[in-house]
């Protein structure tokens, strides 16, 4: 599918890999196709005047898909409703499947910080919809609240962020959890999941 062909609406996060060890996510919204390409909104965090080696991943509102986008162009246009950006590609996106059904086990601790907490969680399972944590402290926030994750999977180095929303409130025997959707999983969680899949730990 091309970029050019998502809908208006579409949840957008551009991951960044410049000189430093992680990567930087921004996240936007796509506004509507425009000469080949597809117009977003400016974000309310971070610029898209950025350099280092880009993708992205747009979750397309119409058919309830993710695309990845590897080679893409990013240029500002100043419009009578302000700052806007065209991202434009010369690939056709590779489609990734979001079945709600597909969840992994994941199991790991890691870290989330809200703004009435921080602290240490269990990252308790994930599909490419969303994530569940097991926080110990009931009723954290509230839903619709945003919660940054971070985990490391394993032994492995690597720093897995998700940007995430809370939806729903349970207990996990006896300890409180949240559960939380993602508007558009990071590419790199996306892999992981891909691996999970491989590995047959879907539940």
């Amino acid at each position: 599918m091309k970029i050019s062909q998502m809908s208006s609406g579409s949840a957008i996060v551009i991951e960044v890999q410049g000189s430093g060890p992680e990567p930087t996510y921004i996240k936007t919204e796509a506004l509507f196709p425009m000469g080949g390409g597809l117009l977003v909104k400016k974000p309310s965090e971070g610029s898209m005047d950025v350099q280092g080696q880009l993708r992205l991943t747009i979750h397309n509102k119409k058919d309830d898909r993710s695309y990845v986008f590897n080679r893409l162009s990013i240029s500002p246009m100043d419009t009578q409703y302000g700052l806007v950006y065209m991202i434009k590609s010369d690939e056709e996106g590779e489609g990734l499947c979001r079945r709600k059904a597909e969840r992994y086990d994941i199991l790991c601790m890691g870290t989330m910080a809200h703004r009435d907490f921080t602290g240490n969680v269990i990252i308790y399972d994930m599909s490419m919809r969303g994530v569940a944590v097991i926080t110990g402290v009931p009723n954290i926030g509230k839903v619709g609240d945003i919660v940054t994750i971070r985990f490391r999977d394993g032994q492995g180095f690597h720093s897995y962020v998700i940007e995430a929303e809370i939806v729903r409130y349970f207990e996990v025997k006896g300890k409180a959890a949240i559960g939380c959707k993602v508007a558009a999983m990071p590419f790199d969680i996306m892999q992981l999941l891909e691996k999970k899949k491989l590995e047959g730990k879907a539940k």
